[in-house]
């Protein structure tokens, strides 16, 4: 996953335990004919590996979580098995499988909240926003405050540019979950889409203060703080965003090179698509930007003074990221 999230750590804690009580359960448990002949640890069994494989998911082994997924029965865990095993596919990329299995589970599961957010997102990922909403209102008629739907409700009203309609039900997931760093930073990128780049940034800044280190979230600093004339603030952001997530997202190089292009460092803007490219060769925006620059004849950065920053202290940084191994 392209974010440092604390809650990564606690995902890792919770497998741990969960494979410890597996392995315990394992041991207590008398097999019979292959089955585990006490019906009621059978069923803590298979529960213990639920909660594992969806926990993998997001954690993003998506390989480890499908494996564990076909293990769960169908008569008893049908619903979770096509809702586990049609995320692990839709990450995988697998999208006719995941879609068969979605329209399969839905016909036995028709009001099945998981499943209709499960069709939802298989069609945002393919590109068909407005079926994706449909699929999400679907879900929220027979679970109204289903936070995942409510969530992917808000995404899906931004795909198609409806960002006034996203902003209350993110702004109401914001205040029931104060906590949740991902519905922060949506916010902040639901005002910035909608022309509103001050009130974005408390809420970029609260994500990134609870450890919620995303590219988007730097992404989403530098353009509300370009777009409010914050120059200095932006080419900042842009330099540590590099800085904490060499190898995020090739945007993070095009807004440090857009950075020092704006004050007319065009050698330092250089420096950081060569470096960018290095690592996301075929980002048709990192080329772009490189063109541009490219076909510039004059020196526009001559007798030029970087204000605040310096030079010195960009040539350190850009060091410091250059010199990590990718990965």
């Amino acid at each position: 996953m392209n974010k440092k999230d604390p809650g990564m750590n606690g995902i890792h804690r919770k497998i741990k335990k969960l494979k410890k009580k597996i392995a315990t359960t394992q041991k207590q448990a008398k097999i019979v004919k292959g089955k585990i002949a006490d019906r009621g640890l059978a069923d803590h069994l298979t529960n213990l590996k639920n909660s594992l494989a969806w926990l993998y998911l997001d954690l993003g082994e998506y390989d480890a979580g499908l494996a564990l997924y076909r293990e769960l029965p169908w008569q008893t865990h049908g619903e979770a098995k096509y809702n586990g095993m049609a995320r692990a596919l839709i990450e995988m990329e697998y999208y006719d499988e995941a879609g068969r299995l979605l329209r399969k589970g839905l016909k036995r599961f028709p009001e099945s909240t998981p499943l209709l957010v499960g069709m939802g997102l298989l069609h945002r990922r393919l590109g068909y926003e407005f079926d994706a909403f449909k699929y999400f209102e679907s879900a929220l008629e027979f679970a109204p405050n289903d936070r995942s739907a409510l969530y992917d409700k808000a995404l899906a009203l931004n795909d198609l540019g409806y960002h006034d309609d996203a902003l209350p039900i993110l702004k109401d997931l914001v205040e029931t979950y104060p906590n949740d760093p991902e519905y922060l930073n949506e916010l902040g990128q639901t005002y910035l889409s909608a022309g509103l780049p001050e009130d974005s940034i408390p809420f970029f800044q609260k994500a990134k203060g609870m450890g919620y280190l995303a590219p988007g979230i730097y992404g989403g600093l530098y353009c509300a703080y370009m777009d409010i004339g914050l120059k200095n603030e932006a080419l900042d952001i842009a330099q540590e965003g590099i800085e904490k997530l060499p190898d995020g997202h090739p945007g993070l190089y095009e807004n440090l090179a857009e950075g020092c292009k704006e004050f007319g460092w065009i050698n330092e803007a250089r420096d950081v698509l060569h470096e960018g490219l290095k690592r996301f060769p075929d980002d048709e925006g990192l080329k772009k930007l490189q063109k541009e620059i490219e076909d510039k004849t004059d020196n526009p950065d001559k007798d030029k003074n970087p204000p605040v920053i310096g030079l010195i202290l960009l040539s350190i940084i850009l060091n410091k990221f250059l010199k990590k191994k990718k990965g």
